[in-house]
C-alpha cells in the first residue's frame, strides 16, 4: 500500500515537471530572460521617431500615434507603423532653410529587430536612417545635358529657389533643373507677376528672375526693390497642384 503510495507521489512529481518543462519551451523566445517584451520594443522605437531630425524639428509630440505593430516569431522581429504632424513640409533638420509653416501628417514604418532598427521609412519617399529621398539614391546626373550657366554672384539666390522647391514638390534637388536665371529691370512695380485687378506703379525695378524646371513644369522665382525671391503663381496657373505664392524673404514695409 505504502510502495502504491510512493509510486503515485513520485509519477505526480513527474508529470509536475514536464508540464512546466513544455510551457517553458512554448513561450515566446521574446519573453525570456534577456529578451525584449513588445512594450520594451515599443517604447525603444517611440524614442527613435521622437529623437530623428524630422520629428526634433518640428514634430508635434501629442499627435504621435502607434497605427499598427505585428511580431514575426520565425524572423525575430517587429513591424511598426507610427503616425504624426509636423508644422512644415519636407524632412530631417532642416535648419536655416526658409518654410513655409503648414501642419504636415507624416505616416512611418519601422521593422527593427533585437539588434535595433534594421528599416525606418516616413511616407514611403524618406530613409530615416540614411537621412535622404529613397529615389535620390537612383538618380543619376545626365552627362548629355550641359547646365545653364549664370551670373556666380547669383549661385545663392538660386541654391534657394531649388531649396523651397523641392522642400514643395517633396524631391530631391538633383530632381530640379535650372532654365534661367539672370539680373533684370522689372517694368514696374509687380515685379514680373502681376496680380488680377491690381494696379501697380509704373517704375523699373532691378531685380532677378529665376526659372526651373521639375517633372516637366515650369517654375518661375522673381525678386525686385524690396521684395525678396518669391514663387510666381501666375505661371502656375495652367498647371496643376499649383503652390501657393509666398515669399522665402518677407517683404520690407519699412521704407
Amino acid at each position: 500500500m505504502e510502495n502504491r503510495k510512493y509510486l503515485k507521489h513520485i509519477l505526480l512529481s513527474l508529470i509536475t515537471f514536464f508540464v512546466i518543462i513544455m510551457v517553458g519551451c512554448s513561450s515566446p523566445e521574446r519573453s525570456g530572460a534577456g529578451q525584449s517584451t513588445d512594450e520594451d520594443v515599443l517604447q525603444s522605437v517611440k524614442e527613435y521617431i521622437l529623437n530623428s531630425p524630422t520629428f526634433t524639428f518640428d514634430g508635434i509630440e501629442d499627435t504621435l500615434q502607434l497605427l499598427e505593430m505585428q511580431y514575426s516569431d520565425k524572423e525575430n522581429f517587429w513591424q511598426f507603423a507610427f503616425q504624426f504632424d509636423s508644422r512644415h513640409s519636407g524632412y530631417g533638420d532642416r535648419s536655416g532653410q526658409i518654410l513655409t509653416e503648414v501642419i504636415t501628417p507624416h505616416k512611418v514604418v519601422i521593422v527593427t529587430n533585437y539588434d535595433g532598427v534594421t528599416s525606418a521609412v516616413m511616407d514611403g519617399e524618406w530613409d530615416m536612417i540614411k537621412q535622404q529621398i529613397i529615389d535620390e539614391e537612383m538618380v543619376m546626373p545626365d552627362s548629355t545635358t550641359n547646365p545653364v550657366p549664370y551670373d556666380p554672384a547669383l549661385e545663392e539666390l538660386v541654391n534657394k529657389a531649388m531649396e523651397d522647391l523641392s522642400i514643395r514638390l517633396s524631391i530631391s534637388s538633383q530632381q530640379i533643373e535650372v532654365i534661367e536665371a539672370k539680373s533684370v529691370v522689372w517694368p514696374d512695380a509687380s515685379i514680373g507677376c502681376p496680380q488680377p485687378d491690381m494696379k501697380y506703379i509704373q517704375v523699373q525695378v532691378d531685380g532677378v528672375l529665376i526659372r526651373l524646371q521639375a517633372n516637366a513644369k515650369s517654375y518661375e522665382y522673381h525678386s525686385g526693390g524690396s521684395r525678396g525671391l518669391f514663387l510666381c503663381e501666375q505661371i502656375l496657373q495652367s498647371q496643376k497642384d499649383t503652390p501657393p505664392q509666398i515669399d522665402l524673404v518677407p517683404p520690407d514695409f519699412t521704407n
